[in-house]
């Protein structure tokens, strides 16, 4: 009577075992009961997001002077406003006599406003003091059937950079915004967000030499790149890439190809990181046939930005030839500290390692004639080996492999590697216990064979 619990015995060990080896397979989340890990993006740090032209706007409200002396004071970090027509609006920041700061507005008028050619922002960044000098001025405009899209301008207090000294010292200085109305008959007032970021001096000495200009040991200058392991585009198909709607939730990718789609008058921004001594290179090309609904050759604008958001360089295609995917290419100098000293503001941008911002727009026309969206294929280059600071004859960063794509958003796309190294781990996990269960069936077949039958106690 002992064999039915033999039997039993062998129904448990191959219950537990193959139950082992179906957890296995199915990983530790869904033994668990547990879905699958998702990836979570992180909640902006503070303030509301608001919507206009589906950009994105992120900060703390703050209400701008009508003028200086009502100028509210701004630290590090993004705030909310808007601005009429014709309007100025005026904040403060305190300024140390070392550190470079760079103030960015960034204004998006409601989807459907008519703006016009000219319709823009004026910024000016002075000292609060009975002298009012000017340490920098940037403007934004909106061109000539460009329609309603992301209008940014930025200015940079850097200590040593300017004409004179005023602008180094240490105090009060105050911003102002000015809306300029063109010929346009838009009347509304335009959300806008306005950026404030500092970067100190230079760790291992002061930010600048004795005259004010940039030494020896503060890296190479542009116009070329050291020699090192270049991030080209790989080949193979391109990956989706779905582009932000502004700064705050643009799009991380590295070198590679990445497919888009992009609507009339509306633009896509993409984050690329830069380290010390690499630069951009990049191309957009169409992605598709040109169908009925949209232009063969369609006028796109590429542009880029820095981290603190000052416009780099920019390029207008006037659209693919029949032989030519390329809608338009451009790119970046080498990121070195002494850029920051150089006149050319496409150099003096490019001062500091980080996010900087591709971002695409296709200009239908005054009148666009479609509602479907443009295909494009970005091919994405960061060039150069990563240095581990911007001090001349920097040794290679650790680990300075070419930037990779956003996990977070590549992940729908691809497994990453440890992703992968799971599965395969999970896999001959559930090969072994498939194994053991054949090598314990054997064990007991052998033990029964033994006992032989009949044999009882």
């Amino acid at each position: 009577m002992h064999r039915p619990r033999r039997r039993a015995g062998t129904t448990a060990v191959l219950g537990v075992l193959l139950a082992g080896a179906a957890l296995a397979a199915t990983g530790p989340a869904r033994a668990s009961g547990a879905a699958p890990h998702t990836p979570v993006r992180a909640a902006p740090a503070s303030g509301p997001a608001v919507t206009g032209h589906a950009y994105r706007f992120v900060g703390e409200k703050v209400a701008g002077g009508g003028r200086g002396s009502q100028a509210p004071e701004i630290g590090p970090g993004q705030y909310l406003d808007t601005i009429g027509p014709g309007e100025t609006r005026w904040y403060a920041a305190e300024l140390d006599a070392s550190s470079a700061a760079d103030l960015s507005a960034t204004a998006v008028p409601r989807s459907g406003s008519a703006v016009a050619s000219g319709d823009g922002l004026d910024l000016r960044l002075r000292r609060a003091d009975e002298y009012a000098y000017t340490c920098g001025t940037a403007a934004a405009r909106f061109g000539r059937d460009e329609g309603v899209g992301v209008l940014t301008a930025a200015v940079s207090r850097v200590p040593g950079a300017g004409d004179s000294p005023t602008c180094d010292r240490k105090g009060r200085y105050l911003l102002s915004v000015t809306r300029v109305a063109g010929h346009g008959p838009d009347r509304d007032r335009w959300p806008l967000e306005l950026r404030m970021g500092t970067e100190g001096a230079r760790p291992d000495r002061a930010a600048s030499g004795p005259d004010g200009g940039p030494r020896p040991e503060d890296g190479p200058r542009p116009g070329g790149s050291r020699p090192g392991r270049a991030g080209g585009p790989r080949g193979g198909t391109a990956v989706p890439a779905g582009g932000g709607s502004g700064f705050n939730d643009a799009r991380r990718i590295g070198p590679g190809e990445w497919r888009d789609e992009v609507l009339p008058a509306r633009t896509r921004f993409y984050r690329i990181r830069l380290g010390w001594g690499q630069r951009l290179r990049y191309t957009v090309e169409s992605g598709g046939p040109a169908g009925p609904d949209r232009p063969a050759s369609p006028r796109v604008r590429a542009s880029v930005y820095s981290p603190g958001r000052a416009r780099v360089s920019g390029a207008r295609g006037p659209g693919a030839q029949p032989d030519d995917r390329v809608l338009v290419a451009g790119g970046t100098v080498p990121v070195a500290w002494a850029n920051r000293w150089d006149e050319q503001r496409s150099v003096a941008s490019v001062r500091s390692s980080g996010d900087y911002y591709l971002a695409v727009s296709w200009e239908p026309g005054a009148k666009p004639r479609t509602s479907a969206a443009l295909p494009v294929v970005l091919r994405v280059s960061v060039l150069g080996e990563e240095l581990a600071g911007p001090q001349q004859r920097a040794p290679a960063a650790a680990g300075s492999d070419a930037p990779e794509a956003d996990s977070a958003k590549a992940g729908d796309t691809a497994p990453s590697a440890g992703r992968g190294f799971m599965i395969v781990a999970a896999a001959l996990g559930a090969a072994g216990l498939v194994l053991a269960t054949f090598a314990a069936l054997a064990a007991l077949r052998q033990r029964s064979a033994y006992e032989g039958p009949g044999v009882g106690r």
